[in-house]
């Protein structure tokens, strides 16, 4: 290959440059190829040619030259740019820092104030609770003192009445020896020994009717306890001084059905329902109390599902059973829906203790309840609310006891316009509760000072849910503690 001059092969001219061949020659000319612009000629300059790639050569050595200044000024300026974003940059990070190394020492210095309070707070939380510890600890040794002293005196009383009743022994055995001894039949000293002892038996269940001006209610009420089908208890009316004729019309029953026992204030005077009903339970005989308000009535096998349930229960003490409303007043679906609340409740929480839920009255009415006696004379029944009796007694009763769902008896709830609660509905028992939670503070022996902290509350806040229910919580704990040391 030539490195530069003209070959000439097949009747065609190529001219080479530094060993390319830049253009040939045809018949009808010549044209340049390789990154040269095309163009035809006829004859051959050879000068010419030199000048043009001199040329050329040229053009694209200041082409290339200045495209090299443009990149390398475009560089240079990138650089610039590049120097002066990095010290805004470096300054910006310095900046940063500092900000934050100021807010990490800011962030130390509270972190550091919180432990203090922490530890603070830890400091005085545990010495409330030594103290509160103490004071209760202090209050059972206390207690155990004054058992231990009235055990011990009590032992010696004892003591002395079995010393006392061993020497009458030996007197009288010594007086009827005599006696035998001097007479000439001996006698036995133990007369109508085989004679067996006339008492009245008692009735496992007793029914407390009380009256005030149901007159055209009662008799319905009546009826559906003497057509029982277990017939073996007491049924007691005592009427709170009626006006409307009850009194004759119960009178009049009674001498058709002489077992029903009758009993009035005296001089026939209103002492209101609580005093009616205590006055009902004083006089029953039987180890169960049952009350039949004088505006309800039961279903006929009612006591015999009570009986059935008591003797398969003998631990039962507080019993409740299934109510159907029978609903003359514009409240109709409000009753109904709250009896049905109320048996779902009692189902679910069938032999436990209620007494945390009952800052609502689940056992709306003393006609489904069966109680046993000797703990309703245990009972306050001044209630706050006379209309309330029944509530001012289950939070007394399921304090300690748990309740029992009766779900085969059957109770009748009259509810009309005229009845007793309807007369005088109370929206907001608010100071009910507060008042029974007080009664409750005070027979279980609450420590002053909680009682103190509890009244303090009342007279800065309005009695409310969250204040009632936090003394419940209190109240049920002393018990519980009271139930396992055997206090109560």
């Amino acid at each position: 290959m030539k490195f530069f001059g003209i070959e000439i092969k097949d009747n065609t001219k190529c001219f080479y440059f530094f060993g390319v061949p830049v253009y040939k020659k045809f018949k009808k000319g010549f044209f340049i190829y390789r990154r040269f612009l095309f163009f035809t000629f006829s004859e051959i300059n050879l000068n010419e040619l030199y000048d043009r790639l001199l040329n050329s050569q040229r053009y694209f050595h200041k082409f290339q030259t200045d495209r090299v200044n443009k990149v390398s000024e475009e560089l240079l300026n990138l650089k610039s740019l590049y120097e002066t974003r990095s010290g805004a940059l470096s300054d910006h990070l310095a900046r940063v820092e500092s900000d934050h190394g100021a807010q990490l020492e800011s962030l130390t210095e509270r972190i550091g104030e919180s432990e203090t309070n922490l530890l603070n707070s830890q400091r005085y939380f545990h010495k409330f609770q030594t103290d509160r510890v103490n004071k209760v600890s202090e209050e059972l040794l206390n207690l155990k003192s004054l058992y231990e002293t009235r055990s011990g005196a009590l032992s010696d009383h004892l003591a002395r009445v079995e010393s006392d009743y061993s020497s009458q022994f030996d007197i009288l055995v010594g007086t009827i020896g005599k006696i035998n001894s001097i007479s000439r039949t001996p006698k036995n000293p133990f007369v109508n020994r085989n004679k067996k002892n006339k008492s009245v038996a008692k009735k496992l269940l007793s029914v407390v009717v009380t009256s005030y001006n149901y007159k055209h209610y009662i008799g319905a009420t009546l009826m559906s306890l003497v057509n029982q089908s277990f017939k073996d208890f007491e049924i007691i009316v005592v009427d709170d001084g009626s006006t409307d004729g009850s009194v004759d019309f119960i009178k009049e029953f009674i001498v058709e059905y002489p077992d029903i026992k009758f009993y009035q204030h005296q001089d026939g005077i209103n002492k209101g329902l609580p005093a009616s009903t205590r006055l009902g339970i004083e006089k029953a005989t039987g180890k169960y109390v049952a009350f039949c308000e004088s505006d309800d009535y039961w279903e006929e096998n009612h006591v015999e599902h009570i009986v059935k349930y008591i003797g398969l229960h003998p631990e039962a003490e507080l019993l409740f059973n299934r109510i159907n409303v029978v609903n003359k007043s514009s409240l109709k679906d409000t009753y109904e829906s709250y009896v049905l609340e109320t048996h779902d409740f009692l189902m679910r929480n069938n032999i436990k203790n209620i007494f945390l839920s009952l800052s609502r009255n689940y056992m709306p009415t003393l006609s489904a309840a069966c109680i046993r006696r000797d703990l309703l004379l245990a009972c306050d029944f001044n209630s706050y609310h006379p209309q309330y009796i029944d509530f001012w007694l289950w939070r007394q009763l399921c304090l300690m006891h748990s309740i029992h769902f009766v779900s085969d008896a059957v109770t009748y709830w009259r509810k009309h316009d005229e009845s007793y609660d309807m007369k005088q509905n109370i929206s907001d028992i608010s100071d009910f509760l507060m008042a029974n939670n007080q009664l409750l503070m005070q027979r279980i022996s609450m420590p002053w000072y909680r009682r103190f902290e509890i009244l303090k509350l009342y007279r800065l806040n309005k009695p409310n849910n969250e204040i009632i229910e936090s003394e419940m919580k209190d109240i049920y704990k002393l018990v519980d503690l009271k139930r396992k040391l055997g206090v109560v």
